[in-house]
Order: C-alpha cells, then sequence, then structure tokens
C-alpha cells in the first residue's frame, strides 16, 4: 500500500488454509497487473472510477454530493473517503468553496453493512424505507435549496441518537445530559 496510513489493521485474508500467502508475494505491480486484467474482462470496469477529485462537471451541472462514511465499517477503512475528500477540497477550492455542492459526514459506530443494534444507523435511503434521514437531506437540498448541515440520525431501536457534522467538524459530547441522545452533542 503506497499510503499505508489509509489502511486499515484489519486488512487480511483470514480465509484459512494459507491462502493469506499473498502478503508475502505480491507486489505493486501484481496489483496493477490483476487490476488490468479485471478490465480486459469487463471493460465497463474501467468506467466506475470513483477516486478523480475533479467535480467541475458535476457542480456545473447542479449536482449535489452527500457522501457519509461509517468510522466502524469494518472493510472500507474510512480513511480512504476522508483523503478523497482532502484531494477534492484542494483541487476545487477549499472547504468553503465545496460547501455549496458537497458535503461529507462521518458516522461514529456506523459499520459496513450499518447493522449495528443500539448504534446509530444509516438506512438504505430509499423514500419508502421508512428510515431515510439521509435521503430526506440530500432531497430537501436538491429541491429545497436547504443545504444539510447537522443531520440527526436514531438508531433502529430508537435508543441512540447522534448528529452528524459535516466535515471537518466532529461530534463533540457537551459534558452533561444523557450520553445517547443528540441533544448532549455538538458538532466542533
Amino acid at each position: 500500500m503506497q499510503k499505508p496510513e489509509l489502511g486499515s489493521y484489519m486488512f487480511v485474508n483470514a480465509t484459512g488454509k494459507g491462502a493469506n500467502r499473498w502478503r508475502d508475494t505480491l507486489t505493486y505491480a501484481g496489483l496493477a497487473e490483476a487490476q488490468n486484467r479485471g478490465v480486459q474482462l469487463q471493460p465497463q470496469f474501467s468506467a466506475i472510477n470513483t477516486d478523480d477529485p475533479d467535480l467541475a462537471r458535476f457542480k456545473a451541472a447542479g449536482g449535489k454530493l452527500l457522501m457519509y462514511h461509517g468510522l466502524a465499517d469494518e472493510y472500507i477503512p474510512p480513511q480512504g473517503s476522508i483523503n478523497y475528500y482532502k484531494r477534492v477540497s484542494a483541487r476545487m477550492g477549499g472547504t468553503p468553496a465545496m460547501s455549496s455542492f458537497y458535503r461529507f459526514h462521518l458516522v461514529p459506530g456506523f459499520t459496513h453493512s450499518g447493522r449495528s443494534e443500539g448504534a446509530p444507523n444509516v438506512p438504505v435511503p430509499q423514500p419508502a424505507s421508512g428510515r431515510d434521514e439521509m435521503f430526506a437531506a440530500l432531497q430537501n437540498w436538491v429541491e429545497g435549496a436547504k443545504a444539510p448541515a447537522t443531520i440527526t440520525l436514531t438508531s433502529s431501536d430508537t435508543s441512540t441518537s447522534l448528529p452528524l457534522c459535516v466535515y471537518p467538524a466532529r461530534i463533540t459530547y457537551r459534558g452533561t445530559g444523557p450520553v445517547k441522545s443528540a441533544a448532549s452533542y455538538a458538532c466542533r
């Protein structure tokens, strides 16, 4: 990995039977070759790159991007999304310039599948899901010109609510109040 700080300490292949020996033999050249083979087998794969920090055309077209990433994601480390946000920020003129079309939220306790009981849960963002905080925030931004700032999420069992802060602000406990209540936190 060229930037090990973007990786996760959990990045292992634990399938057993010695299948994790790839760590001893995989090189950057070998990984690049595997990527190229994948593109040759499925050419459409080359068009799904989500790593380009130049969002000028997206912004010019009136696009709005509401991105979130779970801090407890066990498969995709959040550092990658943070890195992408920072690269977009550098390319697009900084955080203030990006705020008109791009908002990023980190979700404490949110896993890859988002199914942790008692933790804030981002449901599948569909209007018919009954739990559509993220979709509603995006819809209000696109249709009502109300950019999302703090978005309050509630766990599926309703025992916990927490605010999602627009990055780079972080959720901070105020020092008083129930730790499972969004009202006890601020974005700083």
